[in-house]
């Protein structure tokens, strides 16, 4: 695989969004010890600072986290990051909202398996810049595989347009982004999403420590009821195949 190629041609069509970039470093700069020591924090190895560039990029990150819950108990081979990442490339828009760069992102996959389906043909997604590296040669394996992701591609967007409507309270709107994208993990992109469509995640002190730690929030800092337990996807490669 080319993957050189496919990384500059993924950075050529996710340019920097400096207001974007701004926020976040703002927001990941102004975290002052209080929060750090009231917070569970999941620690990472060291590594560079954590850099937001764009809201493609953003809308890429919960789509995988999407994707994981959705699969997290299912056995066979998964929809593979490298398909994701082409799609958030090819559908990216500077400066959209983020939640509707995800309703873009998700709506381009779906209309072209429908495309697929249409056709009689299994969705074929190559890079874009060495065509004989086929992303989609390990999965969809059958029209099962490609049309259940096409069904959970939908009720993402159904649910994200019906809470841009204002169907959705802000209580009900946090449970939903936490069933969605993580039961007690609600990052910044997702508050950033809420905070778009016209609610807030409601005392969520939450974000990313320097050392790129994801810093979650306590049960008792929130006052919210929180799961015992974390749905987790099993691990896979970038090809979606399980390891």
């Amino acid at each position: 695989m080319n993957a050189y190629g496919f990384a500059g041609w993924y950075r050529a069509n996710t340019p920097l969004e400096p207001r974007l970039a701004k926020a976040f470093r703002d927001r990941w700069f102004a975290m002052d010890s209080a929060l750090a020591k009231a917070a569970e924090i999941d620690e990472v190895p060291e590594q560079c600072d954590f850099v937001v560039k764009n809201t493609a990029t953003l809308a890429l990150q919960l789509l995988k986290r999407y994707r994981n819950i959705c699969y997290a108990h299912y056995d066979g081979r998964i929809p593979p990051s490298v398909m994701l990442s082409y799609y958030a490339g090819v559908s990216a828009r500077p400066n959209m909202s983020l939640s509707d760069m995800l309703v873009r992102v998700a709506n381009w996959i779906k209309g072209d398996i429908d495309e697929a389906n249409r056709r009689g043909r299994l969705l074929h997604v190559a890079n874009p810049v060495t065509p004989a590296d086929v992303f989609t040669d390990r999965w969809p394996a059958s029209f099962v595989q490609q049309e259940e992701l096409a069904r959970h591609l939908e009720r993402l967007v159904v649910g994200v347009e019906a809470a841009k409507r204002g169907e959705v309270t802000p209580d009900k709107l946090t449970n939903w982004l936490r069933a969605q994208f993580g039961d007690r993990v609600v990052t910044m992109a997702v508050d950033r999403m809420a905070n778009t469509i016209g609610q807030s995640v409601q005392d969520a002190a939450h974000g990313y420590s320097r050392k790129g730690g994801l810093i979650l929030p306590a049960a008792a800092a929130t006052g919210m009821a929180v799961a015992p337990s974390v749905v987790r996807a099993s691990p896979h490669t970038f090809f979606g195949e399980r390891i």
